[in-house]
């Protein structure tokens, strides 16, 4: 009999099984319609290109006739006589009805060349409609119905369609293809319409699974209205009014203000300028001084070299890391003698060298006892906890100090090829088609890599920003946040600002972005403005703003979660539109800033470039396989990634440490240079050792207090 807290444990996991497999039958299900889309999609496309080069070929012919037809008129000549010379009445006869092909053809859509995809859809799809319950929430009920008549079908085995199934619930585009011109409904094109719209209403969020987790109604993830009615607003620490007339009078002044500012700077402006209805940017000057470069290469002339797995040892003495790398079950750390099996772990799967490899290179240290370690101390939670215990420990070092106080970072995601088959993997252009997933990394202003996740290789990754932000669990406290261009919707400025975080993204072709204003614009400045900002939906919106935002805050569901499924209703849902609204007033009010202060660009620009110099150092580090992974699951794709972004801190704080003691020494030699030391950067490994046999063993011991020689 099995003891009562491992039964509770059992149902949990089966529970969560349970609503993990309805959710990747789903997914598996939107796949299949999007490749069916893709394909046929291909297939029309190849057909136009083909029929292009017809296509003119007929236009020649019918300049020739043409030219044959003037030629006779102007000549007085018989038209059908010399039409049969030169061409030939059978030629014509052909040409015309080619020709007649090639218009008719011209009307096809991707839905002419789903047939060759039914059968294979045949293969799981009365499964799909028998084991799933579709919960309608907007959607129509014909579907409903029309759904029940193919499950009554596909249980009688039955070939025909009953008479008087319904049809209203299909969109125009599918309508020409199931009802015949004679009235009659295809059997097939019918059963591919109704999984065809089952994807896309699940999808607009109007129709819910039943057990499923992330296909239920919108409602199932936010606070329910009662509690909210009970809840204290002032306890989620927003920067938010509960009160919609305090917020807009706050907002209409901000903006009005930033107005007014655009009016009077811009015509004088050093940093941009209007011009037909557009302001765009001057070029920004670098800040960094000439003699940057020389300093650094003076502070790592002194820096000792230093093979890696030595770097971790120290490291790992400086700030006890380990520690949090307990054993999953009996929360037991590892003891001295067996530290190097820990760390040669984390090499293996940090470098993307691989257990096997590993365990060849090593001494004393198996494939066993490497993969024993890999599956029970190097869990998803125990990596994140010893990755904030460095990014805390960079976080106090003085010379961190000069390259931010952790209140600014910045994110990025880094693309890697999955070239075994993976669930979680798709295609992608920027890989050469083929699979991969995203590295999705965020990067505080002191170069450590606080937060990691791996996300679709098509997700934007805008999705990811405020996870990154509310979910690191370190002692930084982030206040402005700086992406790309995918980092950047109207959404994530909305919920940035409610969250107090200034989000400042460099957005490509930000002449072409749309300004918005709240009440009368002067005409010095209306034609760089789009039109104004509709409070009355953020207005009948307001609560359930307020409801989605505690929720996140609360954790009943993440920021990524709540902005795809808003991202994937349709325009008309009225909560995603008050979040776009509320995200224009902040993204206007910003790019204005943007426009006029060069400090802010060059702070944006500086907190990209530390993201771009992390992921420098784990493109270095995944020398084992070139930016590829062999994990199938997304648990091992996790660990891979965290795994990395841990030796990423560990390089970052020796060398860190090291560089403070190579610059006491340039102090002494009256060479240091306090005014260079905001642009150097401790992201370098050139003095680090990466490759040969890896062995654990220290001649000698070495700690904060007794480093290695500096050079002198």
């Amino acid at each position: 009999m099995f003891p009562f807290c491992l039964t509770i444990t059992l149902i949990v996991f089966f529970y969560k099984l349970r609503k993990t497999l309805i959710d990747m039958g789903i997914q598996i299900h939107m796949y299949q319609m999007k490749q069916l889309k893709n394909k046929s999609q291909r297939k029309l496309e190849s057909l136009q290109k083909n029929e292009v080069k017809s296509f003119n070929q007929k236009v020649i012919k019918f300049i020739e006739i043409g030219e044959i037809l003037i030629k006779a008129k102007k000549e007085k000549l018989n038209p059908y006589k010399i039409l049969e010379q030169k061409i030939g009445w059978d030629n014509i006869i052909f040409e015309i009805e080619d020709a007649k092909k090639l218009a008719k053809s011209k009307n096809f859509s991707y839905l002419n060349f789903i047939d060759t995809r039914y059968n294979y859809l045949r293969n799981y799809s009365p499964d799909f409609l028998k084991y799933f319950e579709f919960i309608p929430v907007k959607s129509s009920l014909e579907l409903m119905e029309a759904i029940d008549v193919l499950r009554l079908m596909n249980n009688r085995k039955s070939r025909k369609l009953p008479v008087n199934i319904p049809v209203n619930f299909l969109p125009k585009k599918w309508k020409d293809y199931v009802i015949k011109k004679d009235g009659k409904i295809c059997k097939r094109h019918y059963e591919m319409a109704v999984l065809d719209e089952i994807n896309n209403e699940i999808k607009s969020g109007n129709m819910a699974v039943k057990g499923s987790e992330q296909y239920q109604n919108f409602e199932h993830y936010l606070i329910n209205k009662e509690e909210f009615k009970i809840t204290d607003i002032n306890n989620y620490q927003l920067n938010f009014p509960e009160n919609f007339q305090t917020y807009i009078k706050e907002r209409k002044e901000k903006l009005q203000s930033q107005i007014e500012l655009l009016k009077i700077k811009l015509p004088t402006s050093k940093t941009a300028y209007g011009l037909n209805g557009k302001i765009y940017l001057h070029k920004l000057s670098s800040e960094i001084p000439d003699n940057t470069d020389e300093f650094i290469n003076d502070i790592f002339k002194k820096i000792p070299q230093i093979k890696l797995t030595n770097m971790l040892l120290e490291v790992s003495k400086w700030t006890n890391f380990t520690n949090e790398l307990s054993h999953l079950s009996n929360g037991k750390k590892v003891n001295e003698s067996e530290l190097p099996i820990l760390l040669s772990t984390l090499l293996a799967l940090g470098t993307n060298i691989g257990l096997s490899k590993m365990a060849d290179h090593t001494y004393n240290i198996s494939y066993h006892q490497l993969a024993y370690v890999s599956q029970w101390y190097l869990q998803e939670d125990s990596l994140r906890r010893a990755i904030a215990q460095l990014v805390n420990f960079q976080h106090h070092r003085s010379l961190a100090s000069y390259w931010g106080d952790g209140t600014s970072s910045s994110s990025d995601g880094m693309r890697m090829k999955v070239p075994v088959s993976s669930f979680h993997a798709k295609y992608s252009k920027h890989l050469g088609f083929e699979k991969g997933v995203t590295v999705y990394r965020a990067v505080a202003d002191q170069f450590q890599s606080y937060y990691t996740k791996i996300i679709n290789i098509d997700s934007r990754e805008a999705l990811h920003v405020l996870d990154a932000l509310l979910s690191h669990n370190t002692e930084l406290d982030i206040k402005e946040h700086y992406t790309d261009t995918h980092g950047y919707t109207d959404q994530v400025f909305a919920l940035c600002h409610v969250f107090g975080i200034k989000f400042a993204p460099r957005i490509k072709g930000i002449s072409d972005l749309r300004l918005f204003y709240t009440d009368e614009i002067d005409s010095g400045v209306k034609e760089y403005f789009h039109r104004k900002i509709n409070f009355n939906i953020i207005e009948r919106n307001f609560e359930d703003i307020l409801r989605l935002v505690v929720s996140i805050r609360e954790g009943r569901t993440s920021s990524s979660f709540i902005l795809s499924k808003l991202g994937s209703y349709a325009r008309k849902n009225s909560l995603a539109q008050a979040l776009r609204e509320l995200g224009r007033i902040e993204k206007t009010i910003y790019l204005i800033e943007y426009f006029l202060d060069a400090d802010l660009r060059h702070r944006v620009q500086k907190g990209l470039n530390k993201g771009e110099a992390v992921n420098a150092l784990s493109r270095k580090l995944n020398f084992g396989q070139q930016n590829e992974y062999y994990e199938a699951s997304y648990i091992g794709q996790t660990q891979k990634s965290l795994a990395s972004d841990l030796l990423i801190n560990i390089i970052t704080v020796w060398n860190t440490v090291y560089m403070e003691a190579a610059i006491k020494e340039l102090e002494k030699e009256g060479k240091n240079r306090p005014d260079l030391i905001p642009f150097i950067s401790p992201i370098h490994w050139e003095h680090i050792n990466f490759f040969g046999d890896y062995s654990f063993e220290m001649k000698e011991e070495y700690s904060l207090h007794k480093l290695r020689i500096i050079k002198v």
